[in-house]
């Protein structure tokens, strides 16, 4: 039997499995038909793009390339960059729900952000009951900066540094009046997932 040798063998073989259309499954990731094709053939893969493939297969991705690192070529820097996002999602995932419930808080979290709360430039990931935001390896901030925003018109934000010198944005739109909180999705451990997010919800909630 042949191994899988890339990421997107790993996807083909899945969606394959599952016996869904490639029409569609480009209608679920959101992208034309043969970009699909594309995708079987990649190493690598947009780290966002690769989280919403993970959730309508109901397969989570981001571990399969934690535990096998030969799924991709981290001797590219940019592969090693998109690895790096890709392991802190695999540890966010497993790790922030827990965080959650250990602190009482609902633990369902959602993969992006409704575009009419911010605009154009979206988070990653929601923990919706709360608004508190996550974007994988930048700021919100950082985000819009480099789309070319550097001041956006309807939005305010301010920065907060918790103890472990982790820095966490506090958003308004000015015109809806709704508030959110952007943390920056890299990797953390455990305690400063627990940390950050304790101080978070001390100060807010």
């Amino acid at each position: 039997m042949k191994e899988n040798k890339s990421l997107g063998e790993l996807i083909e073989k899945e969606v394959r499995k599952q016996q869904i259309p490639i029409t569609k499954f480009a209608d679920m990731i959101h992208c034309q038909r043969n970009n699909v094709y594309d995708i079987f053939k990649r190493n690598s893969i947009d780290v966002r793009q690769l989280a919403r493939i993970s959730e309508v297969l109901n397969h989570n991705f981001l571990n399969d390339i934690a535990k096998d690192m030969n799924l991709l070529n981290l001797n590219d820097p940019e592969i090693k960059k998109d690895m790096d996002n890709k392991y802190a999602i695999a540890q966010f995932t497993e790790v922030v729900p827990a965080v959650l419930r250990k602190l009482g808080k609902n633990p369902t979290i959602s993969f992006g952000c409704p575009k009419d709360l911010i605009g154009e430039i979206i988070p990653d990931f929601i923990i919706t009951e709360y608004f508190i935001t996550f974007t994988v390896g930048e700021s919100l901030l950082e985000r819009f900066q480099r789309n070319g925003i550097d001041n956006p018109a309807f939005l305010k934000h301010s920065l907060l540094t918790d103890k472990n010198g982790h820095n966490y944005y506090v958003w308004e739109n000015l015109l809806t009046g709704w508030h959110c909180i952007d943390i920056k999705l890299d990797y953390k451990t455990e305690e400063e997932w627990e940390q950050t997010l304790k101080s978070i919800f001390d100060t807010f909630f």
